[in-house]
């Protein structure tokens, strides 16, 4: 089956309550998703839906183990994945976007980055063909296929996202806010 990309407006930023307070180092993990220029996007017809695939407890990565304890400017290391109609990742791949650090810039962020995303997990993306718009209207609850005669195709889907890593004055803290 083709790998869809799917034009997804929303976007996923991360940040979670800091690991310790009292650690003298400071670092920061945030992320967001993104559409990269030029992909090809599948189109709806008026009776179908997208269901977006739902990621589960994935963490955000953190700094490598033996990153250098340095000051280190908001930096954004891009990833691009596919998430197969399992919901498993596939595919974990260096994305280039305007504002993405260069892969051989930051390799030790890189790694990290593509480590963890390697092993979140999602609930499949889904294409819901409804019977007629009147279904789709009265059925949609845009977090599953929902009604009669509704017609659901599991699909597979390529993501993209951009993690900024931070640190100042080595203090290590991990930020991620769920979309």
């Amino acid at each position: 089956m083709a790998l869809y990309v799917l034009s997804a407006m929303l976007t996923a930023c991360a940040s979670q309550a800091p690991i310790s307070e009292q650690q003298p180092a400071r670092t920061a993990v945030d992320q967001r998703m993104f559409l990269p220029e030029g992909v090809n996007q599948y189109q709806l017809q008026d009776t179908q839906l997208f269901v977006y695939p739902q990621p589960h407890d994935n963490p955000s990565p953190g700094f490598p183990a033996d990153f250098p304890n340095v000051d280190l400017p908001p930096t954004s290391v891009c990833v691009s994945f596919a998430v197969a109609v399992d919901g498993s990742v596939q595919q974990v791949v260096p994305a280039q976007a305007p504002d993405c650090a260069p892969a051989a810039e930051v390799p030790a962020l890189l790694r990290a980055a593509m480590q963890t995303v390697s092993q979140w997990s999602f609930d499949s993306a889904m294409l819901c063909s409804y019977p007629d718009l009147e279904s789709k209207q009265r059925d949609r609850n845009n977090t599953g296929c929902n009604g009669d005669g509704v017609s659901i195709e599991k699909i597979p889907v390529t993501l993209s996202y951009a993690f900024v890593f931070a640190s100042q004055q080595g203090k290590t803290t991990v930020r991620m806010r769920k979309q």
